[in-house]
């Protein structure tokens, strides 16, 4: 048996994908492989540069994807960000909660109230893509 993403796969054929943080790294290669294996794909995050990047190697291979600009910490851009995609792709079927930010890095007990927001906002916020 194939390994999914190496050939299209049936289970993603007509199945649409948004994947958070999709620019970069772990969320840029999930983005890439469900596309090869057939789902079309919308990428978000803030660096527009680099979500262009990921679109132009899926367009490229034949895939279809939209890059989008976007904050998961902004319940605005999230709403945009998820009714853009389904008008360009119809329903929404996978979503990947890949978008982080790096640090303040220790046991949640030593981190100031001051970081307390901005980690929640990237990391917990993420739940309203998901219906939460």
């Amino acid at each position: 048996m194939a390994r999914v993403g190496t050939i299209r796969d049936p289970a993603f054929t007509g199945t649409t994908a948004l994947i958070t943080g999709g620019g970069h790294g772990i969320g840029a290669a999930i983005a890439v492989r469900l596309a090869k294996a057939g789902a079309a794909v919308s990428v978000i995050g803030r660096d527009r540069e680099a979500l262009a990047e990921t679109r132009d190697r899926i367009v490229g291979s034949g895939g279809r994807c939209l890059a989008l600009k976007a904050d998961v910490s902004s319940e605005e851009d999230v709403r945009r960000a998820v009714a853009e995609t389904a008008a360009e792709f119809g329903s929404l079927g996978i979503l990947v909660n890949n978008a982080g930010v790096a640090g303040p890095t220790g046991p949640l007990a030593t981190l100031g109230l001051a970081e307390e927001p901005v980690l929640a906002d990237a990391h917990i916020g993420q739940e309203e893509l998901a219906g939460g």
